[in-house]
């Protein structure tokens, strides 16, 4: 499993039903609480690049310079 997973909202209004978008809601919820609970922050922001646009290896080298290696970032 990766380590991180990426939606895009509008194929989950899409393509999920009520009832899966419900359950997507409750399990976000439920994170959000217990990252509350452990003093986790809230607030995290990612950055998501999509690898077939141009500008990819470019993003990918800069964080490679930086020390970061995007696969298990």
């Amino acid at each position: 499993m990766s380590k991180f997973t990426v939606l895009k909202n509008d194929e989950v209004v899409e393509y999920g039903t009520e009832e899966q978008r419900k359950a997507l809601y409750d399990l976000l919820v439920e994170i959000e609480l217990n990252r509350a609970i452990n003093d986790q922050s809230n607030n995290r922001q990612y950055l998501v690049v999509n690898l077939d646009e141009p500008y990819a290896q470019d993003i990918i080298n800069i964080l490679n310079h930086h020390g970061v290696d995007p696969v298990d970032a």
